[in-house]
């Protein structure tokens, strides 16, 4: 479908515009179609061959021509960690646990990204290809419970030192 664009004179941009029901039609000689197929619980259907497809056009069956299962394409993929307070006892195994995956899974020419969610999200780790740096973003995360409890103590062995903080040392478990 075709559309006309609005007018470039603002006075004219009350005006409605104006919709084609125009077709574009082409000719072509291959379309590529990429799909996954599952079965009724969603689980994954692998080694399917061009027998086992039919592909329609105006309920016209079309001849498959070329086929190949694609299972080395680029991957994307975002971890999103569950840094709030439910998670403190898990968090570290979560961490642990994702950069084991993303060590496992990743290739070269797969791409991730860190995002940490709790009241609020934050983008930790933007699209990457370096588990490394992925696993440094993982390890960035922390609970928001122990960062106060942190900044708690922190705060409190400050005061407490008073007067004799350049000879204290500063510490929290």
């Amino acid at each position: 479908m075709a559309q006309t664009s609005a007018p470039a004179n603002p006075s004219d941009a009350q005006q409605p515009v104006e919709q084609s029901d125009e077709t574009l039609k082409v000719n072509v000689n291959v379309v590529g179609l990429f799909f996954n197929v599952k079965d009724k619980h969603g689980a994954l259907i692998p080694n399917q061959t061009k027998d086992d497809f039919q592909v329609f056009e105006d309920s016209k069956p079309q001849t498959i021509k070329y086929f190949t299962a694609e299972s080395n394409l680029p991957l994307t993929l975002g971890i999103l960690i569950d840094s709030s307070g439910s998670q403190m006892r898990v968090l570290d195994m979560e961490k642990e646990v994702g950069g084991a995956f993303l060590r496992q899974v990743l290739t070269d020419k797969d791409e991730a990204f860190v995002i940490d969610f709790n009241v609020e999200s934050e983008l930790v780790q933007d699209y990457t290809r370096d588990v490394h740096r992925l696993q440094a973003a993982l390890n960035k995360v922390k609970n928001p419970k122990r960062c106060r409890q942190w900044r708690q103590r922190h705060t409190g062995s400050r005061t407490r030192a008073g007067s004799h903080s350049q000879r204290a040392r500063h510490g929290a478990l």
